[in-house]
Parts: structure tokens; C-alpha cells; sequence
């Protein structure tokens, strides 16, 4: 029972962590990253869509093609994944949290580049993706 918990906890805890950088630290100062992330944040950052929408949204043709690709099994963590740091942004999103830091930019990307990390090593060691 534990063997199939655990994973599934650990994936929403980095989920967390990640989604807590990318809402307070990435998205205020207009930062990026790459992969999907970084196309959903060019997105967001021109259009002023949620970021948890866009994330949802740029991440759903390629579930499909992972599915058509690597097959159902794969699916799992990586969809629970995308999920999980979706629900985590919309949640951050609704909670007014100003991190003041004067304006140091890299500081800021110093801050960003390290959750953001953790989180998605945590997620990667369960076996997810996102």
C-alpha cells in the first residue's frame, strides 16, 4: 500500500514546491524557462492568461502523443504530475504573497532556479514529469 502512496505523494510535493517558485518568484519578475513551462510563460506573459490554465492547455497534445508513443503506463505519473502543478498554481495564484527581495534579480533567479529544481527532482524520483 505504502509502494503506491509514496510515489503519489512525492509527485504532489514537488508539484508544490515547484508550482510555490514559479508563482512567487518566475512569474512576478517575468522570467523563463524552458521546455513547456517556458512556452506556457511566454504565452501567460503575452496574453494574461492563468498560468495554471496555459499549463493545462500547452500540456494536453503532448499527453496525447506521449499516449500514441509510450503507452498508457507512462501516462500515469506524468498526467498526475501536470495535474498536481496545475491545482498547486491555481491555488498560489489566489494567495497574495509578496516576496520582497529590492529588486534583486538575480537573487531572484538564484531563489526560482533552486525551487524549481527541487521540485522537479523530487517529481522525476517518482517517476513523473511535468
Amino acid at each position: 500500500m505504502i509502494k503506491k502512496i509514496y510515489p503519489i505523494f512525492t509527485i504532489l510535493l514537488g508539484a508544490a514546491i515547484y508550482a510555490f517558485g514559479l508563482t512567487y518568484f518566475v512569474v512576478p519578475h517575468h522570467l523563463f524557462e524552458g521546455g513547456a513551462t517556458g512556452i506556457t510563460l511566454i504565452t501567460v506573459y503575452l496574453f494574461k492568461i492563468p498560468v495554471s490554465l496555459m499549463n493545462l492547455l500547452i500540456n494536453i497534445p503532448l499527453f496525447i502523443l506521449a499516449w500514441k508513443i509510450f503507452g498508457a503506463k507512462s501516462l500515469y505519473s506524468s498526467l498526475l504530475g501536470t495535474l498536481a502543478l496545475s491545482a498547486w498554481l491555481a491555488f498560489f495564484e489566489h494567495i497574495p504573497l509578496h516576496i520582497d527581495l529590492q529588486g534583486d534579480l538575480l537573487i531572484t533567479a538564484l531563489i526560482a532556479g533552486i525551487l524549481l529544481g527541487i521540485g522537479l527532482g523530487i517529481i522525476f524520483n517518482a517517476g513523473g514529469t511535468t
